[in-house]
């Protein structure tokens, strides 16, 4: 390319990875998968949304719930993520991505399924299924535990919160979230 006329391949940002461009973080996702650094994970709950805010790049994905997707020709890089209850366990669909995903290796046919359920011990079990005709030959699936933290959030760059449902970490009186579990009464949580 270097003996050709005209742009080469780095010659404008449009030619770069979209981590590289810090558009979506290398492990952002979805699916979240562990990376070197920046691993924690904020959610927060309302009655229609639940948000996780992932540290790396502070990609949030929205996840609508009890919802239907939206128009196929509306593409996402995090896609469009419906949710609803199974009991304790949010299951999450998330289809309509853009050819460019946080997956390396999926595009625009990637359809996501993932179950977030709470461990008796505070902790947050993630697994997923990842689905792409076009990219893999069959289904591929993966898990790992989202472990809470205990210390108390600070107000910092890189604040830190790996929660399960509506446990939050924030900036005090910055956000008033309704938690769904019945047994925790508070309505702003840093403890996590």
């Amino acid at each position: 390319w270097l003996n050709n006329d005209g742009p080469g391949p780095f010659d404008g940002p449009e030619t770069l990875a979209l981590a590289e461009r810090c558009l979506l973080g290398f492990s952002a996702g979805p699916p979240s998968l562990p990376g070197l650094y920046n691993n924690y994970k904020r959610i927060v709950q309302t009655d229609d949304h639940v948000m996780i805010l992932l540290e790396m790049v502070h990609d949030a994905r929205v996840i609508r719930m009890n919802d239907s997707h939206g128009p196929a020709d509306n593409r996402k890089w995090l896609g469009d993520a419906i949710g609803r209850w199974e009991g304790d366990t949010l299951v999450v669909e998330t289809t309509n991505f853009r050819e460019d995903t946080g997956l390396y290796g999926g595009d625009e046919n990637l359809f996501l399924t993932e179950h977030f359920t709470p461990l008796e011990n505070g902790n947050l079990l993630y697994d997923f299924t990842v689905q792409d005709d076009t990219a893999w030959t069959q289904p591929w699936s993966g898990a790992y535990v989202w472990k809470r933290e205990q210390s108390r959030c600070t107000n910092t760059p890189a604040m830190k919160a790996t929660t399960p449902w509506g446990i939050f970490c924030a900036v005090p009186d910055c956000w008033k979230v309704k938690l769904r579990l019945p047994e925790i009464n508070h309505r702003v949580a840093c403890d996590i």
